[in-house]
């Protein structure tokens, strides 16, 4: 699945002047990794050993996983970078979020980031979003978003 097609859906809109989130084509991930790299560095720690941020851009590039980053207007600040990726599981379509960081994830903005990935995960044919992450997500995520699963893990 392409991930350039969000250029043809509708997303959520932004405010003048606010940030927003932005899903950058496959083509574009090698030429702004500079920006997404350092943010995915410090955020990388929540996946525990299981990815690194060379890595994730790597599967972007590969349109095997999508990058998103937030846009500040008038500026080529980027506080913010968001992993995402489809996964079919039989006959359900699911967009996951696999790492989202930056200073500026929960900002009262970053809730329209959630209405921006829904919007764009209706788009590509998902039955659902799924938001894997610790448990301060919680206190961000509004109804509907409920809680299903909690994940232990012991190093072998």
């Amino acid at each position: 699945m392409a991930a350039t097609a969000i250029q043809t859906c509708d997303s959520a809109s932004s405010s003048a002047g606010e940030p927003e989130i932005v899903l950058i084509p496959k083509e574009d991930v090698d030429r702004v990794a500079g920006l997404a790299g350092p943010l995915l560095e410090k955020g990388i720690g929540a996946l525990r050993g299981t990815a690194t941020a060379t890595g994730l851009l790597r599967q972007c590039a590969e349109d095997h996983m999508q990058l998103w980053l937030e846009v500040q207007p008038l500026s080529s600040t980027v506080d913010v970078a968001i992993i995402t990726e489809l996964v079919r599981c039989e006959e359900i379509l699911l967009a996951r979020v696999v790492l989202a960081c930056g200073s500026g994830l929960f900002r009262a903005p970053a809730r329209r980031y959630l209405a921006t990935l829904e919007s764009w995960a209706r788009f590509q044919g998902c039955d659902r979003i799924i938001i894997q992450g610790r448990a301060g997500w919680a206190r961000y995520l509004p109804d509907p978003y409920e809680e299903i699963a909690r994940v232990w893990e012991r190093r072998l």
